[in-house]
């Protein structure tokens, strides 16, 4: 059995450097499957490890229901990594404030609003580093719409309304996966910022701006797509004028998320 162990024990060191410096850019696919196979590693690795382990988790979910987890030994190991995964592992960290396309973007925001919310922490602490992360996930939100849009232009005047519209129309079903009102309504995280006055505005203020980017990105798209079946010609300066337009309201979007997160680092001090 031990050399089993010693074998899954290489085989886990090995396949985290090769992940760490081969892949540092995975695919959703890709990490979801990296996030599953390093602590099944981990565990099978236990036995050549002395000592024991012994792992309780008790988590609260949506409508009040509660989950708790005991475990010892591999199984203990198994889901310890599972849940604390390290930090390029992690799809939330991975992703919150680093994505660069919708799709990529829509993962990150999913794994940051299902977060689990640990218990027997410090709430103060564990509400600043959520807002925080919220933060980081609406400002590069904002930069990744200003950037889509901005190719959406240029593909409009360099290849024709044909070609914007098939962007369009994928970065607009890329969002709809992310299924943000059903998201907002199960999330312990932002449910967990709201039960403290001091962060309420804040949650609030992310949720309005989730809401108006997927709806300005629904708008964008059907003005695009309305321009194929239209009979006029959209000059260069027409089209960078509706781009300029779109753009404004990105960054408009997003004053009232960076107004409250500055208040709260000035009264709470982060």
């Amino acid at each position: 059995m031990w050399i089993a162990a010693l074998v899954f024990t290489s085989v886990l060191i090995v396949f985290l450097m090769a992940v760490f410096f081969l892949t540092p850019n995975m695919t959703p696919d890709q990490r979801r499957i990296v996030h599953f196979l390093f602590p099944l590693l981990a565990g099978f690795s236990t036995f050549f490890l002395g000592g024991s382990a012994l792992l309780e988790f008790a988590s609260g979910m949506a409508q009040g229901a509660k989950l708790s987890l005991s475990a010892t030994a591999g199984v203990a190991v198994f889901f310890a990594c599972y849940l604390y995964p390290p930090y390029f592992l992690r799809l939330a960290s991975a992703g919150v404030g680093s994505f660069t396309e919708v799709e990529t973007g829509v993962e990150a925001t999913k794994a940051l609003l299902k977060s689990p919310v640990p218990t027997n922490v410090d709430g103060v602490a564990q509400r600043k580093k959520f807002a925080k992360e919220l933060y980081r996930n609406c400002r590069r939100w904002s930069q990744v719409l200003l950037e889509t849009f901005d190719k959406a232009g240029d593909r409009w005047v360099r290849q024709g309304k044909a070609a914007a519209t098939e962007m369009s129309e994928k970065q607009q079903r890329d969002l709809m996966k992310l299924d943000y009102w059903s998201l907002e309504s199960n999330s312990q995280v932002l449910g967990f910022l709201k039960e403290d006055e001091r962060f309420r505005a804040f949650a609030d203020a992310c949720s309005t701006y989730y809401r108006m980017a997927i709806d300005l990105n629904a708008g964008v798209h059907g003005r695009i797509r309305d321009s194929l079946y239209g009979e006029t010609a959209h000059t260069g300066p027409e089209i960078a004028q509706e781009v300029a337009a779109w753009k404004e309201r990105v960054e408009s979007m997003l004053h009232p998320v960076t107004d409250e997160y500055q208040r709260l680092k000035t009264t709470l001090g982060f």
